[in-house]
């Protein structure tokens, strides 16, 4: 029995790390009702990111938002993903409304190749519009956490001019909060929806040689089963 349990606590170590995150791409698009109640689950995750912590609201109960990205684990070197946010299906981008999110880089083995370390360290926000003369509107991101900045786009009759990105900074999680304003010619709106792209920066560790937790725990628990094993040799005899 004893040796039963011996081997059973890796196991238990590796259950208790898994992630109970759903996967973001598990389904093409997600209104934002649908990822707020993700909230309660752990949120969504594709490759070693996590998104969570969503609040807000949107236009229409049915724009919705799609997640890119690389699968895990993640390499060394520099990836890009994005999140991309849609006007629901015949509608086009009107009113006015905030939403937030918070992404998080999951650094364990599962997620990124072990002996490196990822890192977000640039982000960017762009437009969608299909030409309408009367239409025009704005989109500003601001970002806090693991750096404090903002960005966005404005809209022109189709015309998007970039209002500068974040970047120069390392971080493994940002609080994302964006705002859509619609200035343009009631009915006139051609703006189908703006657009993140996230860049990341895979680096392997500098020092190396320190045992990871998970690691310690299990070459411990090896041990403890060897002196179980000897002790009870060593009382037969």
């Amino acid at each position: 029995m004893r040796k039963f349990l011996l081997l059973a606590l890796p196991l238990a170590v590796f259950s208790v790390s898994a992630n109970a995150a759903t996967s973001c791409t598990s389904q093409a698009s997600w209104t934002l009702a649908q990822l707020i109640a993700l909230n309660a689950t752990g949120g969504c995750e594709i490759g070693d990111k996590l998104f969570t912590n969503w609040s807000g609201t949107t236009a229409n109960a049915n724009d919705n938002f799609a997640f890119t990205g690389a699968s895990a684990p993640v390499g060394p070197g520099t990836s890009f993903f994005s999140l991309n946010f849609n006007a629901a299906s015949g509608t086009n981008l009107a009113s006015n409304f905030t939403f937030g999110y918070t992404i998080s880089v999951l650094n364990d083995a599962a997620h990124v190749v072990p002996g490196n370390t990822a890192a977000l360290d640039r982000v960017t926000v762009g437009m969608q519009d299909n030409g309408n003369t009367g239409s025009a509107g704005n989109v500003n991101k601001t970002v806090t956490g693991g750096t404090s900045c903002s960005a966005g786009a404005t809209d022109n009759a189709g015309t998007i001019t970039p209002t500068g990105n974040c970047s120069g900074f390392s971080a493994t999680s940002l609080n994302i909060s964006e705002a859509f304003q619609y200035t343009g010619t009631a009915g006139a709106s051609s703006i189908t929806g703006f657009g993140n792209t996230f860049r990341q920066t895979v680096t392997p560790n500098v020092t190396t040689g320190t045992p990871e937790p998970t690691s310690m725990l299990l070459f411990g628990s090896g041990l403890i089963g060897l002196f179980c094993v000897g002790r009870k040799r060593l009382a037969r005899k």
